[in-house]
């Protein structure tokens, strides 16, 4: 529910440009079939995470939903003294 401008220090711009253009067509499609936005609660699985550099950090958490559950995919990359997201996948 989020808007992504949000999210944008926490993300590379490659990142950001994709959920911005996810989020998009999300929105046109919930509008070209009448649906509303709508908020889906989800319960976070433990996080599993491996370091495969000093500066890079990788992540997977499973999110359960009511319905169905969705992998969440991450790559963290320093950038000066910040932590961004180099890479986000839902799957």
């Amino acid at each position: 529910m989020r808007d992504v401008s949000q999210l944008a220090r926490w993300l590379t711009p490659e990142v950001y440009t994709g959920l911005e253009r996810q989020a998009t067509l999300a929105r046109r499609g919930r509008s070209a079939h009448g649906q509303s936005e709508r908020h889906v609660a989800y319960r976070l699985g433990p996080p599993h995470f491996c370091r495969p550099t000093v500066h890079t950090v990788e992540a997977t958490i499973i999110a359960h939903g009511p319905v169905t559950s969705v992998a969440v995919v991450l790559r963290l990359e320093t950038h000066g003294a910040h932590w961004r997201a180099s890479v986000l996948h839902v799957l």
